[in-house]
């Protein structure tokens, strides 16, 4: 590649001290020093990562950094918005704090976006930082309900329809087109989904590519299981998933999924409550009223979205699970959902 587009990293930081030696492979990528930099927001971290960050920062004065400090825990959203807002590269990179990078990282998925340029959004492959060898527990995909679900490796770069926020190469000049990066409303969780449901309804294609690789300390920001049974997060995925179907689905299917949809959270919120998991099933029951009392806001995000979009549903839906495969996938896995819930 001769002419090495200009990229810019945000690394998203909240108290990751513990994963600052990670951080050390960003000034050693193979990747022109003079074409990226690295824009480091502190989410209002109280551990001194960000005074470690600026001691690397001083020791490699060839890569350009900015540091942004905010004075409180903004959420992932707005905080990766604030970054992305300052950003000047071809490419917007987020990066989570977990995440350690490979030294041909950058390199392998630039080559591969620049080949194509239907390419808006790409992830990289990631491996768990316990056994390197092994593929992390990735999403990628999601039904027509929005239940994610779990990426088939593959050693080839792969469609998929979402990836995922925690390390997003983004073809900067999209941003005009998908009103922008995340919803702040979201705070965090489901708004990867969102974004990346946005950017496809104006044609844009998402993939994995297999040998950008980095390794992930899964959950060293978010701590918990898989299906976590913290009240704020219960609340905050319910409310957000319904609001990303309502924004992004034609009226249509609005009128299809989001009934479903509804009557599927309120079974799992009975069924934790049974359970003995209360604040978890009672938090349910708030997302879904939070849902109702923002529909009006969420109703004129949904305006923009709709105004802008260039392809159907029906195209947009060829990279969902198909129903008949999300049924057989929901009863085959019940027994480790029932485990998950009752925090076994």
């Amino acid at each position: 590649m001769l002419d090495y587009p200009s990229v810019s990293i945000v690394l998203l930081n909240y108290n990751g001290q513990r994963f600052a030696y990670y951080w050390e492979n960003l000034f050693a990528l193979n990747y022109p020093k003079s074409r990226y930099e690295i824009i480091f927001v502190d989410n209002g971290s109280s551990d001194g990562s960000e005074d470690l960050f600026a001691k690397m920062a001083h020791q490699s004065p060839d890569v350009s950094v900015r540091i942004v400090k905010l004075e409180k825990n903004c959420g992932y959203s707005k905080a990766n918005n604030i970054g992305a807002g300052k950003a000047v590269g071809d490419y917007v990179v987020l990066l989570s704090n977990d995440i350690c990078v490979s030294r041909d990282w950058l390199k392998n998925a630039i080559d591969i976006l620049e080949l194509d340029k239907r390419i808006g959004v790409a992830q990289s492959m990631m491996y768990t930082i316990d056994d390197p060898s092994k593929p992390d527990k990735m999403g990628n995909y999601i039904d027509v309900i929005g239940l994610n679900y779990p990426f088939q490796f593959s050693n080839e770069t792969k469609e998929v329809f979402y990836g995922e926020g925690a390390v997003m190469f983004i073809r900067r000049s999209i941003l005009a087109d998908t009103n922008g990066l995340f919803d702040e409303t979201y705070f965090m969780f489901y708004e990867d989904i969102d974004f990346c449901w946005r950017a496809r309804l104006m044609g844009y294609n998402i993939v994995v590519i297999h040998n950008s690789i980095v390794h992930h300390r899964r959950g060293g920001t978010v701590s918990g299981i898989l299906m976590k049974m913290e009240p704020l997060y219960v609340f905050t995925n319910t409310r957000n998933r319904l609001n990303t179907l309502l924004k992004n689905y034609s009226t249509r299917n609005v009128i299809r999924f989001i009934p479903i949809s509804v009557a599927a959270e309120l079974m799992k919120g009975s069924y934790l409550i049974i359970s003995g998991k209360v604040p978890a099933g009672l938090s349910c029951y708030k997302g879904i009223l939070s849902f109702i009392t923002g529909l009006q806001e969420t109703m004129r995000r949904r305006a923009a979205v709709q105004g802008k979009r260039r392809i159907s549903d029906k195209d947009v839906m060829k990279l969902m699970i198909p129903k008949t495969d999300a049924l057989r996938y929901a009863f085959t896995n019940i027994r480790k959902l029932q485990l998950e819930w009752k925090g076994k």
